[in-house]
């Protein structure tokens, strides 16, 4: 398993406290925001966890849990992570909600071939292909590290 359900209910308080202005816990790094999730490096700087939108975290786990089993080098190892849902602005909001984990891959300037990756998504009907967004290049490989919107 990837990740904690501790770290995960965690970043999802404080994902929602930091909306309303709370700084994040120490330790925690905002890693970067998009229209649907936002992306934090857990304190032990290994593993990431995307809070936001649950269908986007749950969309990602799936797709990415099957190109997995399908042998598919470049689809990293995922957790998803039910919580208790916290929004202090809206309590009404409240319930629970999907936290997706997964290896923190750091990347480098090291040219790789995405062409699978691109094939495999344009046979889907990939509906978000952003290669310089979606997928980061490590001694080589090549990762897709937000597959949400694909």
């Amino acid at each position: 398993m990837i990740g904690t359900a501790d770290d995960a209910q965690s970043i999802a308080v404080a994902h929602a406290m930091y909306s309303i202005g709370e700084p994040l816990p120490e330790g925690w790094t905002l890693l970067g925001q998009g229209q649907h999730r936002t992306a934090y490096l857990a304190p032990d700087r290994g593993t990431v966890y995307k809070v936001g939108s649950d269908h986007h975290n749950r969309i990602e786990h799936q797709r990415l849990t099957a190109w997995r089993e399908q042998g598919k080098a470049w689809a990293p190892a995922t957790s998803l992570h039910v919580v208790d849902r916290f929004e202090p602005a809206i309590p009404a909001w409240d319930g629970t909600t999907a936290v997706i984990a997964m290896p923190y891959i750091a990347g480098d300037d090291a040219d790789c071939d995405v062409t699978d990756i691109f094939q495999t998504m344009l046979s889907g009907g990939a509906m978000d292909l952003n290669i310089s967004a979606n997928v980061i290049c490590k001694d080589g490989q090549p990762y897709l590290i937000d597959a949400a919107g694909i």
